[in-house]
Protein backbone atom coordinates (compact mmCIF):
# COMPACT_ATOMS: atom_id res chain seq x y z
CA UNK A 1 0.00 0.00 0.00
CA UNK A 2 2.84 2.18 0.91
CA UNK A 3 3.76 1.76 -2.61
CA UNK A 4 0.60 2.23 -5.04
CA UNK A 5 -1.16 4.05 -7.43
CA UNK A 6 -4.79 4.55 -7.90
CA UNK A 7 -7.62 5.87 -10.18
CA UNK A 8 -9.82 7.70 -8.22
CA UNK A 9 -13.23 10.23 -8.30
CA UNK A 10 -13.75 12.70 -5.69
CA UNK A 11 -16.52 15.28 -4.93
CA UNK A 12 -15.97 18.54 -4.72
CA UNK A 13 -17.22 21.02 -1.91
CA UNK A 14 -20.09 21.80 -4.72
CA UNK A 15 -20.56 18.45 -5.27
CA UNK A 16 -18.69 17.84 -8.74
CA UNK A 17 -16.44 14.95 -9.55
CA UNK A 18 -12.89 15.15 -9.81
CA UNK A 19 -11.15 12.14 -11.63
CA UNK A 20 -7.48 12.61 -9.45
CA UNK A 21 -4.35 9.70 -10.00
CA UNK A 22 -3.48 9.26 -6.66
CA UNK A 23 0.11 7.60 -6.03
CA UNK A 24 1.41 6.96 -2.73
CA UNK A 25 5.57 6.80 -1.79
CA UNK A 26 5.91 5.60 1.67
CA UNK A 27 5.02 8.86 3.57
CA UNK A 28 4.20 11.10 0.86
CA UNK A 29 1.88 11.12 -2.10
CA UNK A 30 0.24 13.11 -4.88
CA UNK A 31 -3.17 13.30 -6.63
CA UNK A 32 -2.63 14.70 -10.76
CA UNK A 33 -6.29 16.43 -11.85
CA UNK A 34 -6.58 17.89 -15.02
CA UNK A 35 -6.36 21.52 -12.69
CA UNK A 36 -2.81 20.32 -11.53
CA UNK A 37 -1.03 18.39 -9.00
CA UNK A 38 -2.25 18.23 -4.97
CA UNK A 39 -0.02 16.74 -2.78
CA UNK A 40 -0.22 14.16 0.35
CA UNK A 41 1.78 14.47 3.16
CA UNK A 42 1.99 12.99 6.70
CA UNK A 43 0.67 9.71 5.62
CA UNK A 44 0.03 6.68 7.47
CA UNK A 45 -1.24 3.12 7.08
CA UNK A 46 -2.77 0.75 9.17
CA UNK A 47 -3.77 -2.83 8.62
CA UNK A 48 -6.35 -4.87 10.57
CA UNK A 49 -6.09 -8.89 9.89
CA UNK A 50 -7.06 -10.03 12.95
CA UNK A 51 -11.30 -9.31 12.66
CA UNK A 52 -11.69 -11.15 9.49
CA UNK A 53 -8.73 -13.44 8.81
CA UNK A 54 -7.86 -13.25 5.15
CA UNK A 55 -9.54 -10.44 4.85
CA UNK A 56 -7.18 -7.50 5.75
CA UNK A 57 -8.64 -4.51 6.21
CA UNK A 58 -6.55 -1.35 5.25
CA UNK A 59 -6.55 2.24 6.48
CA UNK A 60 -4.77 5.18 4.69
CA UNK A 61 -4.61 8.73 6.31
CA UNK A 62 -2.84 11.91 5.76
CA UNK A 63 -2.95 15.63 4.73
CA UNK A 64 -3.75 16.92 1.73
CA UNK A 65 -2.90 20.35 -0.40
CA UNK A 66 -4.00 21.75 -2.98
CA UNK A 67 -4.28 25.42 -4.93
CA UNK A 68 -3.31 26.73 -1.26
CA UNK A 69 -5.70 25.06 0.28
CA UNK A 70 -5.03 22.19 2.50
CA UNK A 71 -7.06 19.76 4.90
CA UNK A 72 -7.36 15.53 5.84
CA UNK A 73 -7.74 12.91 3.54
CA UNK A 74 -9.16 9.03 5.28
CA UNK A 75 -8.66 6.11 2.33
CA UNK A 76 -10.31 2.59 3.87
CA UNK A 77 -10.06 -0.43 1.77
CA UNK A 78 -11.12 -4.59 2.65
CA UNK A 79 -8.52 -6.09 0.52
CA UNK A 80 -6.15 -4.39 -2.37
CA UNK A 81 -8.47 -3.89 -5.11
CA UNK A 82 -10.27 -0.55 -4.26
CA UNK A 83 -10.87 2.03 -1.45
CA UNK A 84 -13.41 4.28 0.01
CA UNK A 85 -13.14 7.13 1.77
CA UNK A 86 -13.30 10.74 2.18
CA UNK A 87 -11.51 14.48 2.61
CA UNK A 88 -12.52 17.10 4.93
CA UNK A 89 -11.01 20.70 4.99
CA UNK A 90 -11.89 24.63 5.13
CA UNK A 91 -14.65 24.52 2.50
CA UNK A 92 -16.20 21.38 3.76
CA UNK A 93 -15.54 17.83 2.51
CA UNK A 94 -16.76 15.26 0.00
CA UNK A 95 -16.61 11.20 -0.68
CA UNK A 96 -13.06 9.83 -2.60
CA UNK A 97 -13.40 6.23 -3.84
CA UNK A 98 -10.77 4.78 -5.84
CA UNK A 99 -9.79 1.58 -7.47
CA UNK A 100 -5.83 -0.07 -7.84
CA UNK A 101 -4.10 0.68 -10.96
CA UNK A 102 -3.45 -2.80 -10.41
CA UNK A 103 -5.08 -6.25 -10.23
CA UNK A 104 -3.78 -8.91 -7.97
CA UNK A 105 -1.27 -11.45 -10.45
CA UNK A 106 -2.55 -14.57 -11.93
CA UNK A 107 -0.68 -17.46 -12.80
CA UNK A 108 -0.87 -18.22 -16.70
CA UNK A 109 -2.64 -21.68 -16.92
CA UNK A 110 -1.44 -22.44 -20.45
CA UNK A 111 2.09 -20.40 -20.40
CA UNK A 112 5.19 -20.41 -17.73
CA UNK A 113 4.41 -16.50 -16.77
CA UNK A 114 2.04 -14.28 -14.81
CA UNK A 115 -0.13 -11.66 -15.67
CA UNK A 116 -1.97 -8.83 -14.33
CA UNK A 117 -4.26 -5.83 -15.87
CA UNK A 118 -2.89 -2.59 -15.91
CA UNK A 119 -5.82 0.08 -15.19
CA UNK A 120 -5.79 3.67 -17.05
CA UNK A 121 -7.70 7.01 -17.64
CA UNK A 122 -8.62 6.83 -21.52
CA UNK A 123 -7.58 9.68 -23.76
CA UNK A 124 -10.57 11.55 -24.74
CA UNK A 125 -12.00 11.00 -21.34
CA UNK A 126 -10.14 10.60 -17.65
CA UNK A 127 -13.87 9.09 -16.24
CA UNK A 128 -13.03 6.13 -18.97
CA UNK A 129 -10.90 3.24 -17.61
CA UNK A 130 -9.26 0.99 -20.17
CA UNK A 131 -7.32 -1.91 -19.26
CA UNK A 132 -3.74 -3.65 -20.92
CA UNK A 133 -2.31 -6.51 -19.77
CA UNK A 134 0.88 -6.79 -17.50
CA UNK A 135 3.12 -9.64 -18.10
CA UNK A 136 5.89 -11.27 -16.27
CA UNK A 137 8.49 -14.50 -17.00
CA UNK A 138 9.98 -15.59 -14.10
CA UNK A 139 11.69 -18.45 -15.35
CA UNK A 140 13.11 -17.21 -18.77
CA UNK A 141 16.81 -16.49 -18.06
CA UNK A 142 16.00 -13.45 -21.04
CA UNK A 143 12.83 -11.94 -20.20
CA UNK A 144 12.44 -12.33 -16.21
CA UNK A 145 14.14 -8.94 -15.91
CA UNK A 146 11.16 -6.72 -17.07
CA UNK A 147 7.46 -6.40 -17.07
CA UNK A 148 6.23 -6.05 -20.65
CA UNK A 149 2.80 -5.00 -21.07
CA UNK A 150 0.43 -6.03 -23.91
CA UNK A 151 -2.21 -3.85 -25.63
CA UNK A 152 -5.92 -5.20 -26.47
CA UNK A 153 -4.58 -7.03 -29.34
CA UNK A 154 -2.35 -9.02 -27.16
CA UNK A 155 0.43 -7.15 -28.99
CA UNK A 156 3.19 -6.54 -26.66
CA UNK A 157 4.29 -2.91 -27.18
CA UNK A 158 7.12 -1.99 -24.08
CA UNK A 159 8.64 -2.83 -20.87
CA UNK A 160 10.32 -1.32 -18.31
CA UNK A 161 12.85 -2.91 -15.41
CA UNK A 162 11.33 -4.96 -12.82
CA UNK A 163 12.27 -5.76 -9.32
CA UNK A 164 14.40 -8.97 -10.60
CA UNK A 165 16.56 -6.89 -12.81
CA UNK A 166 20.05 -5.66 -11.49
CA UNK A 167 19.73 -2.05 -12.85
CA UNK A 168 16.14 -1.93 -11.12
CA UNK A 169 15.56 1.47 -9.20
CA UNK A 170 13.00 2.13 -7.50
CA UNK A 171 13.14 5.59 -7.79
CA UNK A 172 13.74 6.02 -11.65
CA UNK A 173 11.73 4.00 -14.10
CA UNK A 174 13.81 2.67 -17.01
CA UNK A 175 11.72 2.06 -20.66
CA UNK A 176 11.84 0.57 -23.77
CA UNK A 177 9.65 0.56 -26.32
CA UNK A 178 9.25 -1.92 -29.12
CA UNK A 179 9.17 -1.02 -32.73
CA UNK A 180 9.17 -4.01 -34.93
CA UNK A 181 11.65 -6.46 -33.80
CA UNK A 182 13.68 -3.57 -32.36
CA UNK A 183 13.77 -2.19 -28.87
CA UNK A 184 14.49 1.58 -28.29
CA UNK A 185 15.96 2.09 -24.65
CA UNK A 186 14.07 5.49 -23.33
CA UNK A 187 15.75 7.91 -21.17
CA UNK A 188 15.49 7.10 -17.78
CA UNK A 189 12.69 8.33 -15.84
CA UNK A 190 10.85 8.64 -19.32
CA UNK A 191 7.83 7.05 -18.90
CA UNK A 192 5.30 6.49 -21.24
CA UNK A 193 1.50 6.50 -21.72
CA UNK A 194 -0.69 3.57 -23.56
CA UNK A 195 -1.72 5.04 -26.86
CA UNK A 196 -5.37 5.59 -25.91
CA UNK A 197 -4.22 6.78 -22.21
CA UNK A 198 -4.31 9.56 -21.21
CA UNK A 199 -0.72 11.08 -21.67
CA UNK A 200 -0.43 13.00 -17.99
CA UNK A 201 -2.46 10.58 -16.07
CA UNK A 202 -2.01 7.28 -17.90
CA UNK A 203 2.07 7.39 -17.93
CA UNK A 204 3.12 4.17 -16.47
CA UNK A 205 5.70 5.71 -13.82
CA UNK A 206 5.15 2.75 -10.97
CA UNK A 207 4.96 -0.87 -11.38
CA UNK A 208 3.71 -3.67 -8.53
CA UNK A 209 6.16 -5.72 -6.50
CA UNK A 210 6.02 -9.25 -8.13
CA UNK A 211 3.95 -12.12 -6.81
CA UNK A 212 4.78 -13.35 -3.23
Amino acid sequence: MSRSSWNSVYETAQGREVHALVKFRGRNGTYDTSFGRGRLTNVKYAVDTQSQPGKPFFQITGDWSFQGKSGQFLFASRGAEKFSGNWQGPSGGGKWNGTSMYSQWEKDPNRDRWFCEYRYPDRSDPTVINVQTMLWYPNDVKRSGYYYFANKKNEIWGRCVCQSNPDYDAEVMQWSTLSGDDWTELSAGDCPAPKDGNPKLAAIDAIPDPPA
